[in-house]
């Protein structure tokens, strides 16, 4: 007679006992779950991780990834330190008219009487892009969101219009209340 799943383990209760090869890995101190794949099969990049960690610390303004040219791997573009004086202007002029981005920015503005700050994460899919990069990108959204921990606004744009300042602030705003 074959056993069935709660015999085996007796710790197993409900949707648990269907579950099967879920694990946790540790890379550098932040744990994935098999590296954060999604079911798109694309994996984020531990140097993508550690470069936002440093952002969490204010050592970037923003980094930038996209999806490599094999469709495996998020992988970092670039990250533009603190220390640089780049503007949000100077971060709008980043987004490519044609491709799809994973960006994420360190928004800081003031509200109430105080000096804030947000961790805000976009996802850039413009109307010029091929399809399947906005689909890829766009199924593999949760993973990446899901590595970087600490994201606290999320913007998902297709035009300027969607990713300007003021729509940023409003956003950063409303969370803040």
């Amino acid at each position: 007679k074959q056993k069935t799943a709660y015999e085996i383990r007796l710790s197993l209760v409900g949707s648990e006992m269907c579950i099967r090869d879920r694990y946790q890995r540790r890379v550098r101190g932040v744990s994935f779950a098999q590296e954060a794949t999604m079911a798109s099969g694309v994996a984020v990049n531990a140097k993508v991780v550690e470069e936002f960690m440093s952002l969490k610390k204010n050592t970037y303004r923003y980094i930038i990834a996209k999806i490599g040219d094999n469709s495996k791997e998020v992988e970092l573009l670039k990250a533009v330190p603190l220390s640089d004086k780049t503007t949000y202007k100077d971060f709008l002029a980043e987004l490519p008219a044609d491709d799809c981005r994973y960006l994420v920015y360190n928004y800081e503005y003031d509200f109430d009487g105080g000096h804030r700050s947000k961790i805000v994460f976009f996802q850039w899919a413009p109307e010029n892009a091929k399809i399947k990069s906005k689909m890829l990108y766009a199924s593999t959204k949760d993973s990446i969101k899901k590595a970087l921990v600490g994201i606290q606004v999320e913007i998902q744009g297709t035009d300027k219009s969607e990713v300007e300042e003021a729509v940023l602030l409003e956003k950063c705003k409303s969370i803040s209340k």
